[in-house]
């Protein structure tokens, strides 16, 4: 590879011999709408029909009256309630607080056909199915073990708890981690330590999460189908995994045993590429070289921005390379501040990605012309 072309790539991709892992001082891409000190408190919208500042998927006049009906539902169950930007405190008692994070209610309310009409139930029945797993009872050891699962949650649920050889939490990649779940019919519950009391070594817990975590994928509506939006470069392209299943965002825990399932004919032998914007979507492609794997990475990295942001159960919007046995993120997203929901995706592949891609390019010195990410 000659100097200029090396030059190219690290305009369009930056340094090579830069990994992607968090370093020490780095700013953190802030989400649209979060109050912090870089991006300042955003300025309260003047009329009801604006985005509101926080809940940006809903209009000012939604956010209030989504979240007059979830102080209504809770206080009808007995809760005294107390909102915070994000989440919702709501306890019986003063021993009894619980955090409910307001991320996905938002963006469900969004999809609605028509909000004043179906807003109300669909509130309600998201409280009172949270309040039911809440309220449950300890379950017999064998509908414990069935219902045990294994997924992937982002990086910023993890609250204080540590990794360790008893937690219920595995680290996976630098934005989500593995963690044992309850599937239950009202919810799927995240599992604490003291919760696992009493149920065996952690590790045959985790064996059963991952076996049943299995079965769950295979017994699935989920499809696995070729896109390639580009119709002059079908080469530019990725697989799609999804269905309606709450559990499809936790596929890379499975996803060589699925391609080799569901699409064996792909070489998978130099790595795979994948995303998971959220609960109900993976996307994924193997590695190959040369403009059809650099395209293929761009249409992948703002496929699984725009997912993020506009689904509920978001995981992640950043790419990851999965190459023997380790999995490593190399792209971020910085968000525009503000209810902008525009991104900077930047995208830094490591040396072994950056080698498969200036493999093949023959455009000369220069390269081609990319797209600026």
């Amino acid at each position: 590879m000659t100097p200029r072309k090396r030059n190219w790539l690290q305009r369009m991709f930056g340094n090579p011999e830069q990994n992607s892992s968090h370093r020490s001082g780095e700013s953190q891409p802030a989400h649209p709408g979060v109050h912090n000190e870089e991006t300042g408190t955003p300025p309260e919208p003047d009329h009801l029909g604006d985005p509101h500042p926080v809940f940006t998927e809903l209009t000012m006049r939604q956010a209030m009256a989504m979240e007059e009906q979830l102080r209504r539902s809770l206080e009808e169950r007995g809760f005294a309630v107390e909102f915070e930007d994000y989440s919702v405190k709501f306890a019986r008692s003063e021993n009894q607080t619980r955090t409910m994070g307001l991320d996905n209610l938002p963006r469900l309310l969004a999809q609605l056909d028509d909000f004043d009409a179906e807003m109300p139930e669909t509130v309600d029945e998201f409280v009172g199915n949270l309040v039911a797993a809440m309220d449950s009872p300890r379950l017999p050891d064998a509908e414990f073990y069935a219902a045990m699962r294994v997924r992937l949650a982002p990086m910023d649920q993890k609250g204080n708890e540590d990794f360790g050889k008893d937690s219920p939490l595995r680290p996976f990649s630098e934005d989500a981690f593995i963690r044992l779940v309850l599937d239950t019919e009202q919810s799927i519950q995240s599992l604490t330590t003291p919760a696992l009391e009493d149920r065996g070594p952690v590790e045959d817990l985790y064996r059963m999460g991952y076996r049943n975590l299995w079965q769950e994928l295979v017994d699935s509506d989920m499809s696995f189908s070729e896109y390639a939006p580009n119709k002059d470069n079908p080469d530019e392209k990725c697989w799609l995994l999804e269905g309606t299943n709450f559990f499809i965002g936790s596929a890379p825990l499975f996803l060589e045993e699925l391609f080799e399932r569901n699409a064996p004919h792909v070489d998978r032998s130099n790595g795979l590429i994948f995303a998971m914007p959220f609960r109900h979507v993976t996307i994924a492609r193997e590695v190959t070289n040369g403009s059809d794997l650099m395209n293929s990475i761009g249409l992948m990295a703002s496929l699984a921005a725009e997912l993020y942001t506009t689904q509920p159960g978001a995981v992640s919007p950043r790419l990851h390379l999965m190459h023997m046995g380790e999995v490593e993120t190399f792209t971020n997203v910085v968000w525009g501040q503000g209810n902008s929901r525009q991104a900077e995706i930047h995208i830094k592949p490591n040396a072994y990605l950056m080698g498969r891609i200036s493999d093949g390019l023959d455009d000369g010195p220069e390269g081609p012309e990319g797209p600026v990410l």
